[in-house]
């Protein structure tokens, strides 16, 4: 007898129930022809019910891949499909009468990429002869292949876009290099891809090491297609260099300056006399120790004890409020020492 897919899940999700069916016993109760409805069910199970079950992830993943396969493999061939095949294993992807709204390389790939539950080495045992090179890429990716990966992206693909934003993913230089040295040296007979290669050179060739690069290059690579970048490459490298040095030189400078300006301030010289009082409790300050701030305020060491090094008796803290003497030093803001008399 032949079942509406649609009604068929329509029963099996319903709400309306008062006691839901054992989602093992709905998946071992479904026909194995039955396709879509084993994978709308799984994916009723994941995106609506939000399981975490790690066996349904890669169960709907398998049965993904298992479609796409079967999809690829019918779409690919130059023969009159099997109708007969088709109907039994119910592949609707192919057909006017899919429960699904997207193709199943879509949804595979949809959901490889958003699902941390499933078995990814599982999943590439299924699909590894086959030539779902995309979901390839994801899953190695998923399993830190880094290599696999690029290797997909850049040869198998040829999407220089993608490779390159994998590379930026990695986040280190090196992985632009490998993927350089791809382009380069494909392997198993196939042709340097040198306009691939003077992309990656023209959008990050900055970041790269000029002298690295140079010995990378195939001495087959046509200069004129990478000359400009190089030569671009090496005058963002010295320019780089000298900013560098400037920087430095303007840092030894100032660091120059605030050691004289510090030395200055410490040398300073105050003349205390029997007139002569703390600024704070007006005590006269005779022989006694003392303290001077960076704003002039002179107190008794009794005061400064109280007030700390940083605080003058005016209320002002020096390390929030560094005080400026452009006289003595203009490059930047400097905290004054306390001198103690």
């Amino acid at each position: 007898m032949d079942v509406n897919p649609a009604l068929t899940v329509q029963v099996l999700t319903s709400e309306k129930r008062v006691d839901q069916l054992s989602p093992d016993e709905v998946i071992a109760s479904i026909d194995p022809k039955k396709v879509e409805i084993l994978q709308r069910y799984l994916q009723w199970l994941i995106e609506d019910q939000v399981s975490c079950d790690t066996q349904f992830h890669t169960l709907y993943a398998l049965s993904l891949a298992k479609s796409a396969i079967e999809s690829f493999e019918v779409e690919s061939t130059s023969q009159e499909p099997d109708e007969g095949r088709l109907e039994e294993t119910e592949i609707s992807d192919l057909g006017g009468n899919s429960i699904f709204q997207s193709p199943v390389r879509d949804r595979l790939q949809i959901f490889l990429q958003s699902s941390d539950l499933f078995d990814p080495e599982e999943v590439l045992d299924l699909i590894e002869g086959s030539e779902l090179w995309l979901e390839k890429a994801i899953l190695y990716r998923k399993l830190g292949q880094e290599t696999l990966v690029l290797q997909i992206l850049a040869l198998k693909l040829e999407d220089s876009e993608a490779a390159e934003q994998y590379c930026a993913e990695i986040g280190r230089p090196d992985a632009y290099m490998q993927l350089l040295d791809m382009y380069l040296d494909p392997q198993n007979g196939k042709e340097p891809m040198f306009n691939a290669a003077v992309r990656l050179l023209h959008n990050h060739g900055e970041s790269l090491d000029p002298l690295q690069v140079l010995e990378t290059l195939s001495p087959n690579m046509p200069l004129q297609l990478a000359s400009d970048t190089i030569l671009r490459m090496f005058r963002a490298r010295l320019h780089h260099h000298r900013q560098g040095q400037i920087v430095h030189n303007l840092s030894r400078a100032l660091n120059v300056d605030a050691k004289l300006a510090r030395l200055e301030e410490r040398s300073r010289h105050v003349q205390i006399n029997d007139e002569s009082l703390c600024d704070s409790c007006h005590a006269r300050l005779g022989t006694k120790l003392f303290a001077m701030y960076p704003d002039d305020t002179v107190v008794c060491y009794k005061c400064f004890r109280r007030l700390g090094e940083s605080t003058s008796v005016t209320g002002r803290d020096f390390k929030r409020d560094p005080l400026i003497k452009p006289e003595v030093f203009e490059a930047a803001p400097f905290l004054l020492p306390s001198f103690l008399g």
